[in-house]
């Protein structure tokens, strides 16, 4: 959310920009609406608030939206543009927190790029 929001080329890097940060914000008010007074949602909120117009007007709408799949699509600096499909599950027992796997169809060029990717996680 902090690149979306404070990163100057995010329209770039994440084309379908707008409709994944109203999700997002969406998103994220379910969980702070959860747990109002967790540290790094306060933190988080906080941040954006004061450094993103976009973000205040768009928190300031109060939208809620609690989704449990989609699809995002985003540019990444050493592999180009990728086309993911996202599933969110919640951790039983708190609310909050989730797990978000993001996966891509097995043998598409994205799930290459992806491969790709994940060979230079040991690389500096």
């Amino acid at each position: 959310m902090l690149a979306l929001f404070l990163h100057p080329q995010a329209d770039r890097t994440c084309p379908n920009r707008a409709a994944t940060v109203a999700e997002l914000i969406g998103m994220l008010r379910t969980q702070v609406a959860a747990d109002p007074g967790h540290p790094r949602a306060v933190e988080l909120v906080g941040e954006l608030a004061v450094r993103s117009d976009e973000f205040a007007a768009l928190w300031a709408l109060h939208d809620v939206e609690e989704p449990t799949r989609g699809q995002m699509r985003l540019t990444h600096p050493q592999v180009g543009e990728l086309t993911l499909d996202w599933d969110a599950y919640p951790i039983p027992g708190n609310p909050g927190p989730a797990l978000l796997v993001c996966t891509a169809a097995e043998g598409s060029p994205d799930a290459e790029r992806l491969h790709l990717l994940a060979g230079r996680l040991g690389a500096p």
